[in-house]
């Protein structure tokens, strides 16, 4: 049987431990989950302004001087180049994918770094790391990472999961223009299909009338 996958937990910021204003006054409320979730993420990548409390309402938030210095010092770190033919790529929690189509799906995408577990033990997560490029040509890409370099030389396997990049990240800097996966000048109003889908639950039925 294959081995169980690795596991990383990234600590997200609690309610109990969110910080009241300097000089007393009311706390702010804390960040909703997914937010608390995406910020403990940019911090592990080193790319969360300091005293930083809640992501900005709009992408317009993000070219604020304090972002703009975070997200560049993440750009300014140098990748590192690794051939997929020495790495074992794991998708996690989706159908595999043909050859020809694993590459491109690293692209822009938060993976797992994970070394060989022993007989019958499963694989270590050493930490995570962003795919910045890839090259399918020579089957290379490229990864920035915090994970220090003697514990990233035990690192065999790719995994996959379903971690997203956080938003800030695909901004435009001084660095790079807007990411291509960010749409613009979408179409807005009924019927364009860009927001969330909701469930309604309150919508009371048409009456038959007996006759």
């Amino acid at each position: 049987p294959p081995p169980p996958p690795a596991v990383l937990r990234v600590p997200a910021l609690q309610p109990t431990d969110w910080p009241a204003p300097p000089g007393g006054g009311r706390a702010e409320p804390p960040p909703s989950a997914s937010d608390a979730r995406e910020m403990a993420l940019l911090a592990y990548f080193g790319a969360l302004p300091r005293g930083v409390r809640g992501l900005p309402p709009s992408s317009r938030g993000y070219a604020s001087a304090p972002w703009q210095a975070a997200i560049s010092r993440l750009l300014r770190e140098p990748p590192l180049a690794a051939r997929l033919s020495e790495l074992e790529v794991r998708l996690l929690h989706q159908p595999p994918l043909p050859e020809g189509e694993l590459l491109r799906s690293l692209n822009a995408a938060v993976v797992g770094l994970a070394a060989r577990g022993g007989e019958g033990e499963a694989d270590e997560c050493l930490g995570l790391g962003i795919v910045r490029a890839v090259d399918p040509a020579s089957e290379s890409l490229l990864l920035v990472t915090p994970v220090p370099p003697a514990a990233l030389a035990r690192a065999a396997v790719l995994l996959r999961g379903s971690l997203e990049l956080p938003v800030a990240l695909l901004q435009p800097t001084p660095l790079t223009p807007a990411s291509p996966y960010l749409g613009a000048n979408a179409l807005r109003g009924a019927g364009a299909g860009n927001k969330q889908m909701r469930s309604r639950n309150n919508i009371k039925r048409a009456s038959t009338p007996r006759g």
